[in-house]
């Protein structure tokens, strides 16, 4: 049953997306899950059919579907197999700020690659507090914001209790405070190239039916980032004015 009256491309897009699964996803579901094995091949395949780039642009190279056609094809994946539809919901919702906010560089750089199947983002989540990120009161308390230095953000110590792909994705995008920059209202927010950083994932994830998602903790170690971006997360910026970065990217 359907919600909302679906327009002939996305019953097309729906139809398509539930025959790849049927035949490239479900059959691989039950052995990931009970290997709890992260679902590669089951990913690629989405990425083979253009689908990591579903929300990009048709000019950045993707098929700049809409919201609805994209809770669909969601919908389809985890019909088949829950841990590649998570995967693959956290990289959607990690690579959105990118094609929606990026700068030229950033486009250059994350959004054009993605639309050609090269990136595939996660969300680092679970916030915690404190200079070792493993303060676990409330959050109205004021963060201990990441150091800078030459141009460089320190990433030393700091916790996510949950990253779905944890040490599988290529870019992690995280909420955090940036020394330096605003301490009032919504957070800073990073994308991280995975050889930028240096997680360390601190435990197995066991999610019931949901095995393969990897969605651990991680915590990374002294690294200076000095291909870090960061996006707006309060507003877009002025038409032709370049977004400020830390990284003066």
């Amino acid at each position: 049953m359907n919600y909302f009256p679906l327009t002939p491309s996305q019953l097309a897009m729906q139809a398509r997306v539930a025959d790849l699964a049927d035949k490239e996803i479900a059959p691989r579901a039950a052995g990931y899950d009970a290997r709890a094995e992260y679902p590669r091949e089951s990913l690629e395949a989405l990425r083979d059919a253009g689908l990591w780039a579903l929300r990009v642009s048709k000019e950045h190279g993707g098929l700049e579907e809409d919201l609805l056609t994209t809770c669909l094809v969601v919908e389809e994946v985890a019909k088949k197999c829950p841990s590649t539809a998570m995967c693959y919901k956290m990289h959607l919702e990690a690579s959105e700020v990118l094609h929606l906010l990026g700068t030229p560089y950033q486009v250059e750089r994350f959004v054009k690659p993605l639309g050609r199947g090269e990136v595939f983002a996660t969300i680092a989540g679970g916030e915690s507090w404190g200079p070792t990120g493993t303060d676990w009161r409330g959050s109205t308390l004021e963060a201990a914001p990441l150091p800078r230095a030459n141009r460089t953000i320190l990433l030393d110590n700091v916790r996510k209790s949950y990253v779905t792909s944890a040490g599988h994705a290529t870019h992690y995008t995280m909420f955090c405070r940036v020394e330096g920059l605003h301490t009032d209202g919504p957070p800073n927010l990073l994308v991280v190239e995975s050889d930028q950083v240096d997680w360390q994932v601190l435990d197995a994830w066991h999610g019931l039916g949901m095995r393969g998602n990897c969605s651990a903790p991680c915590c990374s170690t002294a690294r200076s980032l000095r291909r870090t971006c960061w996006a707006p997360t309060n507003r877009p910026p002025p038409s032709g004015a370049a977004t400020s970065c830390p990284c003066s990217c």
